[in-house]
This record gives C-alpha cells, sequence and structure tokens, in this order.
C-alpha cells in the first residue's frame, strides 16, 4: 500500500471579515469542513487538519484519514511529517539572522561547528552557510548513516556530526546543485 503524506494547513483565521471593528469568520466550521472534505473527495489529499485562531477562541475542523485505505481520522492531535515546508522557514530564518548580522551567508559552517566536527571541505573550498541553503554544499541528499527506512525524527545532531566528519566530497562546495536533506537539515540545527 502506498502511503501519501499529509500536509498541513495552519489557519489562523485569514479570511475574515471586519463587522463594527470586530473580525468575524467568514466561514464556519461546517463551512470550511465542506471544503476539506471536498479536497478529499477529489483526491487533492488524504486527511486535512486546519487549526482556527479568532481572538480567543480557538477551534480544529479535520476531514479524512491518515493513510488510504485506513478508518483512522486525523484530529487536531495527529503528528503529521512537515517536509520540505521547514526547507523555506530555515531560509527565511538564515535570511533574517543575515540582514541583523548575527551571521553571513558565505561563513565557513566550521564557525557553528563543535572543535570536534570535522567538516569536510575539497580543493581549499569550504561549505558555507549559503552551501547549504542552495543546495550546493557537495553533501549528499541523505546521510549514509541514516538507514533506508527511516526518518530523520530519530536522527541525532551526533549521527550527523560523525557522518560529516568522515565523509569526503565528490566535488568543491560551490560548484554543482545537488538537493540535500541533510545539508538543510544541519543547517537548521544552528
Amino acid at each position: 500500500m502506498r502511503l501519501i503524506h499529509l500536509i498541513v494547513g495552519l489557519v489562523a483565521c485569514g479570511v475574515c471579515s471586519s463587522v463594527a471593528g470586530e473580525l468575524e469568520p467568514v466561514l464556519t466550521d461546517a463551512a470550511l469542513q465542506q471544503i476539506l472534505q471536498q479536497r478529499i473527495n477529489g483526491k487533492k489529499a488524504v486527511g486535512i487538519v486546519v487549526g482556527r485562531l479568532h481572538g480567543t477562541n480557538r477551534g480544529i475542523v479535520a476531514a479524512g484519514n491518515m493513510v488510504l485505505d485506513s478508518s483512522r481520522p486525523v484530529n487536531g492531535d495527529t503528528l503529521f511529517e512537515l517536509g520540505s515546508i521547514t526547507k523555506v522557514f530555515t531560509g527565511i530564518l538564515l535570511g533574517d539572522m543575515a540582514n541583523r548580522g548575527e551571521v553571513q551567508p558565505n561563513d565557513p559552517v566550521t564557525n557553528y561547528l563543535p572543535a570536534s566536527v570535522k567538516m569536510p571541505s575539497r580543493n581549499g573550498h569550504v561549505i558555507t552557510l549559503a552551501n547549504l541553503a542552495n543546495h550546493r554544499s557537495g553533501l549528499p541528499g541523505m546521510p549514509a548513516n541514516l538507514a533506508p527506512a527511516e526518518t530523520f525524527a530519530n536522527y541525532s545532531l551526533e549521527q550527523g556530526f560523525e557522518f560529516l566528519s568522515s565523509y569526503e566530497l565528490p566535488r568543491d562546495p560551490g560548484s554543482a546543485y545537488e538537493y540535500s536533506n541533510f545539508g538543510i537539515g544541519l543547517l537548521g540545527d544552528f
């Protein structure tokens, strides 16, 4: 059975109208529930959970199931794999930190690692924060010490450091694009 990972929509009452200075939700929970169910029926999602916040009122609207061919429904306590959306946030945070002068995109990654970690380099070229962010570090998509069926959920920073210390780059950092979940994950850990 093929599992389809779900994307969580977090909505902070983005669809509101103003009535006498008060924000009023345009969609009722029932109307939102119907929209979510239409997406499920149209095979655009398997399960969706939306959190709503309106003033001090909070609510959760959910539709669908955890996986195809399952009767286990999603709800406000469902844990989702967020996947690549976190890469966007990591890049935004790097840009924000650079704008505040806390880091520079061309800083070598070694500036932010413990002294015990050997960061790979090649031909005098070091991996920079920008190389991690733009997938030009030379690091692989996934580290070799992550089991094939595993995710990063149980992968420790120490395992990442162990991998870095033994890895040999196949090309100079910055010379070519290669999508690297490992590289952007490392950037997010700083």
